[in-house]
């Protein structure tokens, strides 16, 4: 099927000119395919992860024994989504692309070792959707407001455009 503009209408939101795996810190949301809720429920105002969360957040605390050149800081696992935010320390490491789409890879390898193994919830098709959201974090009062947000994301479930009760 070839290129049709009316049906294919995703457009990169990454900046054309800017690279990513420049020292800097980056906030970043990643979503389920379809926004199924996989990792656990949201319950008197706090992410309780399931066997599968808890499952991808280890995977995502385990990105800075891949990558030495980026440390983890602020971030949370909700039911279908993650936010978190990755600083990139040093020149010469891998961009930003590099590690989502290893994380990506990593935890959907093992999401479907626990559907297989430990009938862990099954996705169709993906686990995660195509892209992921980011946004370079350019002074300490944005990254000071971000690392709220992500605390306070498991409070705001209720009004999250990622909970399916608000589609």
């Amino acid at each position: 099927m070839s290129f049709n503009p009316a049906i294919h209408d995703r457009q990169s939101i990454r900046l054309t000119q800017y690279d990513y795996s420049q020292p800097g810190s980056y906030f970043i949301t990643i979503c389920t395919q379809e926004r199924d809720c996989f990792f656990g429920d949201v319950f008197d105002n706090e992410m309780h992860l399931n066997t599968s969360g808890v499952t991808i957040n280890k995977d995502w605390c385990e990105l800075s024994n891949n990558f030495c050149s980026i440390s983890m800081d602020s971030f949370i696992i909700m039911p279908n989504h993650l936010h978190g935010i990755i600083n990139i320390n040093y020149e010469g490491g891998k961009s930003i692309n590099h590690i989502i789409r290893y994380f990506k890879a990593i935890s959907t390898y093992h999401y479907s070792q626990g559907v297989n193994q430990l009938n862990w919830k099954p996705y169709s098709g993906r686990l995660w959707q195509r892209n992921y959201y980011e946004h370079i974090i350019r002074n300490e009062k944005s990254l000071n407001e971000i690392r709220q947000y992500i605390l306070d994301n498991p409070i705001e479930w209720h009004l999250d455009k990622h909970n399916p009760n608000n589609f």
